[in-house]
């Protein structure tokens, strides 16, 4: 029923013009009469009778006007509230494909780093994993130059450990000696050359 307002309005608009010709004419016609029947006496009422017929006429011509206006007014509003809710809806999509961009991209980046850091990590891995090979590496050269000395640590090695495990009751200095002699050939084997 309110939907289209401005057309009932418009509808209303041409009544009122319609009802003021008609009431206008009316007045003339009446004017007309009057000014038939005593043309000399009647002269001041024939021109208050057209004064009336055209203020009425004005009158109803201005409130058609009104109401017309009224009418152009309400359908523009109409038209402005559709513009600007579809506006809204242009800008929301707008805005909504530059959140998810902007959720992609920041997605994309933490993805990036995250493969960086695992990168990183892995490089970090390989270098002493390289480190620890290049370490052996040199151990076993240094012990193939010093296998003399080699023997000799191991052979002193076992004698304290068996000596540990044959000696019944040891004091706990000697046994502490012994196991110190142990650590310490396990520290010069296992040193880093």
């Amino acid at each position: 029923m309110k939907e289209h307002i401005e057309d009932k309005l418009r509808g209303w608009a041409s009544i009122i013009i319609i009802f003021g010709w008609i009431g206008a004419v009316l007045l003339f016609i009446l004017a007309f009469l009057v000014l038939g029947e005593r043309e000399e006496e009647s002269f001041p009422l024939f021109l208050i009778i057209i004064v009336v017929a055209a203020s009425i006429f004005m009158l109803y011509y201005f409130v058609a006007r009104l109401t017309s206006a009224f009418a152009d007014i309400t359908q523009n509003t109409r038209e402005t509230t559709l513009e600007l809710r579809q506006l809204n809806i242009n800008i929301q999509k707008a805005f909504l494909g530059n959140i998810q961009a902007t959720e992609r991209t920041i997605a994309e980046e933490t993805r990036l780093e995250r493969e960086r850091t695992e990168q990183r990590r892995k490089e970090a891995e390989r270098v002493e994993a390289e480190k620890k090979r290049e370490a052996a590496r040199r151990k076993e050269a240094y012990w193939q130059e010093h296998s003399k000395e080699k023997d000799m640590l191991l052979a002193k090695r076992e004698e304290a450990e068996k000596a540990l495990r044959t000696a019944g009751k040891l004091p706990a200095k000697e046994k502490s000696q012994l196991e110190e002699l142990i650590q310490k050939i396990d520290t010069e084997l296992n040193r880093e050359r």
